[in-house]
């Protein structure tokens, strides 16, 4: 036992020395990427958010763009670290670098709305043809629907986001954005927040064994209840019964009760054995005897009997009658006899003896007077 735990300790020192390693070696690979990674300057932060916007224009404006919308005006929030330059008399805001590990309370909230004007290309009256986007945020996702093709728009993607936050079934985002312009007949896609407690189908394992039962719920996320045997002239270890139908639909990682068939009880041989006569026996042989082929001696009864006393003078079985080894045999023996007191008897003739005496001799002097 000693031996097996040095060596498991041997083999998790190897591992922990060799993930140690690979920490390193990852911490270096960082270190070294970040100084290759270019730097943007911050004078270049407004530029490269002009740059991102123009692309984002160019985007929307594209013929194969799906949804042809127009935004009205946008609500940018950037969180960033704004600096003062005495030297220069000038402010610069530097954005936070993807490892950088700076307090919330140390960078500031800059907030700015950009609004849309209409160039050249776009006359009055083709703003004029967009219709605004009805918010649908907060909304069930029937009742957003509803909104969407009253508005002269049709219900586009409709996907689903797992959320415990919001009741299932409210819309959690959409695109275009709220109030932002599209033309009549546009989609309009949203998110719509789903549960996040999966459900599953609970399987039929009635005949199948335990083991292949424990193995179809594995597969579906379920997990092996209590176990139960019953009797059953179904196959031994074979699932009669579950706690939950199939075909219900319950959470992932519900427990499914079993019941199934125990095994058959081998029938107990049973063995015969031939009753004695023990009429004649004192009842200690007797008992030696029953001893002797595996039955028992039980009640024993004295009755008086010309026999001597504890002699067997009958027995609750039968001789020669087949019982079950441990039977229990009932007997009667005889009663002791008792003892006769010859003097006691004499004692009481005596008197009867002197008054014939006493009567003789009374008559014997009555003849002798006359």
């Amino acid at each position: 036992m000693a031996e097996n735990y040095r060596v498991k300790y041997e083999s998790l020192h190897r591992d922990f020395i060799a993930k140690e390693a690979e920490i390193g070696e990852l911490k270096t690979h960082v270190k070294r990427l970040q100084l290759e990674r270019s730097k943007i300057p911050s004078d270049r932060l407004v530029s490269s958010f002009g740059d991102a916007l123009e692309k984002m224009q160019v985007a929307l404006t594209e013929k194969s763009t799906r949804v042809k919308y127009l935004v009205s005006d946008m609500d940018v929030e950037l969180r960033a670290n704004v600096a003062f330059d005495d030297d220069k008399n000038e402010i610069s805001y530097q954005l936070p670098k993807l490892d950088d590990s700076l307090p919330p309370e140390n960078l500031s909230t800059i907030r700015f709305k950009i609004k849309m004007l209409p160039g050249e290309e776009v006359s009055g009256e083709e703003v004029f043809d967009y219709d605004e986007v009805p918010n649908l945020l907060g909304l069930m996702q029937d009742y957003a629907k509803y909104q969407i093709t009253s508005k002269r728009f049709t219900v586009g993607e409709i996907s689903y986001e797992g959320t415990d936050r919001v009741e299932p079934g409210i819309v959690l985002s959409q695109i275009p954005s709220p109030f932002s312009l599209a033309s009549p007949g546009s989609p309009v896609d949203i998110t719509v927040a789903e549960s996040t407690v999966k459900l599953t189908k609970v399987p039929n394992l009635i005949g199948l064994s335990l083991e292949e039962a424990e193995e179809v719920l594995k597969s579906i996320n379920l997990k092996k209840g209590k176990v139960t045997k019953r009797k059953s002239e179904s196959p031994p270890n074979t699932v009669i019964s579950q706690s939950i139908k199939a075909d219900e639909e319950v959470e992932i990682a519900t427990m499914i009760d079993l019941v199934v068939a125990k095994e058959k009880e081998k029938p107990v041989e049973v063995k015969l054995t031939k009753v004695p006569n023990l009429v004649g026996r004192p009842v200690k042989k007797a008992e030696e005897v029953l001893k002797s082929i595996n039955l028992k001696k039980g009640r024993i009864t004295k009755r008086k009997s010309g026999s001597p006393s504890n002699t067997v003078i009958s027995q609750s079985i039968k001789t020669d009658k087949e019982v079950e080894t441990g039977s229990t045999i009932d007997l009667v023996v005889a009663a002791k006899q008792r003892k006769t007191n010859f003097r006691s008897k004499r004692r009481r003739i005596r008197p009867k003896k002197s008054r014939i005496l006493n009567i003789k001799g009374g008559v014997k002097r009555a003849r002798d007077e006359r």
